[in-house]
């Protein structure tokens, strides 16, 4: 009920792995025959579950040069703000400040993304209930936005910029300040959320 007053209508639509941009844009149009508009936002989990219609000769690389360059055009089209997420490879897993060069797939889609920021944890870190937010790229903004530190409530799962209660029970190499102990359910339910390997 109060997700729905503050968030508006949310629709999901499982699709098969491999599916396309054209598969995503015939169900926006069958969304737009009964909703008699398009969506505000369109989330994407997550390109590399995609496939192209024609991937002959195509490396990984390639593939997702395409697949991020049509998913951009698709949200241009319908003016809509389009949102997918990407892991990090081998070189980025215990990084705590990322870079395109850390993104799986290469720098291909943090290239033609207007916007591209990151979320990344230490052990500590989500032993305190805090992750570390960067941007990558902005690309209509004058110089990229320096890392800052979201607080995370186990209870409501919201984040905040300042922590909610109690003291940090280990040491942070992002930032030591006060915040709560998680339980071992809620970590293991962040980390999977921010997709990080143990």
């Amino acid at each position: 009920g109060e997700l729905k007053k503050t968030m508006g209508n949310i629709t999901i639509k499982e699709m098969p792995n491999g599916s396309t941009v054209g598969d995503i844009s015939a169900w926006l149009l069958e969304y737009k025959l009964l909703n008699n508009k398009m969506p505000d936002v369109l989330i994407v989990d997550y390109l590399h579950l995609m496939g192209l219609a024609d991937s002959r000769n195509k490396n990984r690389s390639d593939i997702d040069d395409e697949l991020s360059k049509s998913l951009r055009r698709l949200g241009q089209k319908h003016d809509m703000i389009t949102l997918s997420a990407q892991q990090v490879n081998r070189t980025g897993q215990d990084v705590t400040k990322i870079n395109a060069s850390h993104v799986s797939g290469g720098i291909v889609v943090v290239n033609n993304s207007d916007s591209a920021i990151y979320f990344a944890a230490t052990e500590e870190d989500l032993d305190n209930n805090q992750v570390s937010v960067g941007a990558m790229k902005q690309r209509n903004a004058s110089r990229t936005a320096k890392q800052i530190v979201l607080y995370r409530c186990p209870k409501t799962l919201n984040f905040s910029t300042t922590p909610f209660v109690g003291k940090a029970k280990a040491s942070s190499p992002v930032l030591d300040r006060q915040k709560e102990k998680v339980d071992v359910k809620s970590k293991d339910k962040l980390k999977q959320a921010l997709k990080l390997r143990k």
